[in-house]
């Protein structure tokens, strides 16, 4: 908590990766985590932009492990919300959609929810 704003968001990115594999280990099937709420348009527009790029580095780092590991990917917010960057909403899409591919759309019986975005 007495980190600088932007290297507390990226510890909070460690904690999802390692939450995630946590959870898996010990068969938990559906798992929700917040990356932005409604609150942090509040914060200054520094710390939002450090917020995004935290959250896209996250989002490609994870991507290899979700295709990997099966993981399914379920974005819960508005990523046609122009204030998001295009390439964080491009990747986010992109993992969405992909971890999905072949697959019926999931639902919360079935699959992993992960990286549960709120926007707003």
């Amino acid at each position: 908590r007495k980190l600088h704003p932007s290297l507390g968001h990226a510890k909070g990115a460690e904690v999802l990766t390692s939450s995630l594999r946590h959870f898996r280990d010990r068969g938990v099937k559906i798992c929700t985590f917040y990356g932005f709420s409604t609150e942090n348009w509040s914060r200054s527009s520094a710390e939002i932009d450090d917020i995004w790029t935290v959250m896209e580095r996250t989002a490609i780092s994870f991507y290899d492990t979700a295709m990997r590991e099966n993981v399914r990917v379920r974005i819960l917010g508005d990523l046609d919300d122009d204030r998001i960057p295009t390439s964080l909403r491009d990747i986010l899409a992109r993992l969405e959609v992909d971890s999905c591919d072949g697959l019926q759309r999931p639902s919360s019986s079935e699959t992993y929810v992960t990286g549960g975005d709120t926007y707003g």
